[in-house]
Order: C-alpha cells, then sequence, then structure tokens
C-alpha cells in the first residue's frame, strides 16, 4: 500500500524543464539576488537513470543534491545485504545535508532524474560573509 501512496505522489508532482521552472514564484524580489548567488555555486543538473546511484553511503560528503526532477530515494545497507529506505525525496527537495565527515546513507535514482550539486564547503564559507 506504501509504494501505490508513492507512486500517485510522484505523479503528481509536474516534471521541470529547468531550474528556473523548478523555482518559478517560491522566491520575493528581495531574495532572488541571493538565490542567483548561491544557484552559481551549483554544478549540473546531471542526469541520473532509475536505480542509478548519486551518493554512495560512507563515501566523504562534499555535496548536498537538489532534486530538479524525478524521485530519489536514500536508504541505509546492512552488513546481512538488506536495505532499510530511510527516505524518497521529489522536486525542489535538498538531500545529502549531513554535520557527518560522510555520508550516513545511499542515494540513487528511484525514478529518472535530474540532480543539481551545491559544494557544501563553498556554501559554508558564503554564509559566514
Amino acid at each position: 500500500m506504501r509504494s501505490l501512496r508513492i507512486a500517485n505522489r510522484a505523479s503528481a508532482i509536474p516534471q521541470c524543464a529547468s531550474t528556473a521552472e523548478a523555482f518559478a514564484g517560491l522566491l520575493g524580489d528581495e531574495y532572488k539576488s541571493l538565490a542567483r548567488t548561491i544557484f552559481s555555486f551549483r554544478r549540473g543538473p546531471i542526469r541520473y537513470s532509475h536505480d542509478q546511484t548519486i551518493e554512495l553511503e560512507g563515501e566523504t560528503s562534499e555535496y548536498i543534491f537538489l532534486v530538479i526532477s524525478g524521485v530519489v530515494r536514500s536508504y541505509r545497507s546492512f552488513q546481512n545485504g538488506a536495505r532499510g529506505i530511510v527516505n524518497f525525496y521529489f522536486p525542489t527537495e535538498f538531500f545529502g545535508l549531513t554535520d557527518q565527515p560522510t555520508y550516513p546513507f545511499t542515494a540513487e535514482a528511484a525514478a529518472d532524474a535530474n540532480i543539481l550539486f551545491f559544494q557544501t564547503l563553498r556554501l559554508v564559507l558564503f554564509g559566514e560573509v
């Protein structure tokens, strides 16, 4: 039953052709300059196919990610080979932000997805200015 609800939610979200479309109308005029500066730190978007890994549990956490289109799932791997789904991320949602030196979960495209990357260190340094 849970997977049915997830599929319905994913199909209800419009697929965005660009970053601008994904965020159109979300920011007031006073924040547009700040948003342009932050988005200048981005890389991508990069297209990931279904089940393609985006970040790997235990890798150095250098980036945070933004879903532009598609669906991303994060999960934790167990020693017996099983995996536990932690979360699903939909367009306009961030993932990968952690205060740990490595990613605590693996993230992969649950459906074809376009993802933006933001280097965490650049965002932190920008926030300190």
